[in-house]
C-alpha cells in the first residue's frame, strides 16, 4: 500500500498489498523454493518462541511504538510490521492508541495528548528530525508522555 502521506497523489487507488511475512511462501514458491521458504518461515518462529521463553515478562506487557517527525508525534497500530514484531515477542498494543485505529497504519498524536503513548514500554523514534534527544529535551515530551 502507497502510505497515507500519498494520498490525493494518484488518479487510481494504489493496489493494497499485504505484509511481507504471508508473502514468503509466495516468493519461495515462484523462485521454485518452496522447501527453503518453509524452512525460514520455521526458523523465524522458532527464534520469537525462544524470545519469549527467554523473556516471559514480555508477556502482555503494554507497548507504544511510535514516531517523532516535523510534523509531530504519532504511533503505530496492530497490523504493521514494527507492532506485529514486538506482539510475537509477547506484547500488547497500546489499547489506548489502538483505539484510535483506522486504516492507516499509524494514528496521529498532538501535544495535548502526549499522554496516550504511555505503556508499559514506549519506544519513539525520529523520523526526519533533528537528534532525537535535543527534540526530547527542547519540548519536554518524555514528561508529558510519563506525567499522563
Amino acid at each position: 500500500m502507497i502510505g497515507p502521506w500519498a494520498k490525493g497523489r494518484y488518479q487510481q487507488a494504489p493496489q493494497l498489498i499485504g505484509t511481507l511475512e504471508p508473502e514468503y511462501e509466495k516468493i519461495a514458491a515462484a523462485l521454485g523454493w518452496v522447501d527453503q521458504g518453509r524452512e525460514l518461515i520455521a526458523a523465524t518462529e522458532d527464534k520469537f518462541e525462544q524470545a519469549r521463553t527467554a523473556h516471559p515478562e514480555f508477556a502482555g506487557k503494554t507497548i507504544t511504538l511510535g514516531a517523532r517527525t516535523s510534523e509531530g508525534y504519532g504511533a503505530y497500530v496492530s497490523g504493521t510490521g514494527r507492532v506485529t514484531f514486538v506482539e510475537l515477542l509477547g506484547f500488547r498494543n497500546n489499547p489506548a492508541v489502538q483505539a484510535k485505529a483506522t486504516e492507516d497504519f499509524s494514528v496521529p498524536v498532538s501535544r495535548e495528548n502526549l499522554g496516550l503513548l504511555n505503556a508499559d514500554l514506549t519506544v519513539m523514534t525520529p523520523i526526519g528530525v533533528p537528534l532525537f534527544a535535543t527534540a526530547l529535551d527542547s519540548n519536554r515530551c518524555t514528561a508529558d508522555i510519563c506525567s499522563s
